[in-house]
C-alpha cells in the first residue's frame, strides 16, 4: 500500500510540473500575453492586422479563440480529471450544479426586483426562471449521468479560460530575444527533465 502511495505521490507532482510546462507553452502557441509578439493588438500598428479588416480580422479572432478553448478542453482532459467531479458524489457533487444554477436565479430575481435599468425588471426575472429550470434538470436522476459529468468539464474548461484572461489584464509582453530564451532556455529543459525524473522514479520504485 505504501509502495502505491509513493508511485501516485511521484506521478501527480509529474503531473503538475507538466501541467505548469504545457500551460505556459500553451499561452505561447496561442499568442496569448505575455507571448502574444505578432499581433500588439494594443499599439497603432498591430503586424498583420494592418493587413486585413472586417470579417477577415475576425477570423483571426475567432481561430485564436478556437485554439484557446482547444487548448483548455485538452488541458482539462490531461491534467485536470476531465469530467470527474472535485469531490466525490457521496459528498453532494452532482448537487452543486444544482446550487449554483439555483444561486444564480435567485440572484437575478433579487435585481429583477430592485432593477438599475428598466429593462432588467422584465429580462432578469426571465433569466431567473430560466437558470431555475436548468437547476431543476440536474436533480432528475435520468438527466444526472450526462449533464453533471457536462457541467465539470466545462467548468474546468472555463476556469482554465478565465486564467487566460485574467493574464492577458495582467501581464506585459516579452522581448521576441526574452520569449526564446524562456521557451528554449527555461522550459524545454524543464519538460524534459520533469519526464527523464518521473518515468526514472516510477520504473525504479515499481519494482
Amino acid at each position: 500500500m505504501r509502495q502505491q502511495n509513493t508511485i501516485l505521490s511521484v506521478f501527480n507532482e509529474g503531473r503538475i510540473n507538466g501541467f505548469l510546462v504545457f500551460l505556459m507553452a500553451g499561452f505561447a502557441e496561442t499568442n496569448r500575453i505575455p507571448f502574444d509578439l505578432p499581433e500588439a493588438e494594443n499599439e497603432l500598428v498591430a503586424g498583420f492586422h494592418t493587413e486585413y479588416s472586417s470579417m477577415k480580422f475576425a477570423s483571426f479572432f475567432m481561430a485564436e479563440y478556437a485554439n484557446m478553448i482547444t487548448l483548455c478542453c485538452m488541458a482539462t482532459v490531461l491534467f485536470l480529471g476531465g469530467w470527474q467531479p472535485l469531490w466525490p458524489a457521496a459528498l453532494g457533487s452532482n448537487f452543486a450544479p444544482a446550487l449554483l444554477f439555483a444561486g444564480a436565479a435567485a440572484m437575478a430575481v433579487y435585481h429583477g426586483l430592485n432593477p438599475a435599468r428598466p429593462k432588467d425588471r422584465y429580462t432578469l426575472p426571465v433569466a431567473g426562471a430560466v437558470f431555475l429550470g436548468i437547476a431543476g434538470l440536474f436533480l432528475v436522476p435520468l438527466f444526472q449521468p450526462v449533464l453533471v459529468p457536462l457541467f465539470w468539464f466545462a467548468a474546468k474548461t472555463g476556469l482554465l479560460l478565465f486564467s487566460f484572461i485574467w493574464v492577458r489584464g495582467t501581464l506585459p509582453r516579452f522581448r521576441y530575444d526574452q520569449l526564446m530564451r524562456f521557451a528554449w532556455g527555461f522550459l524545454f529543459p524543464v519538460a524534459m527533465l520533469n519526464l527523464l525524473v518521473t518515468s526514472l522514479l516510477v520504473a525504479v520504485v515499481a519494482k
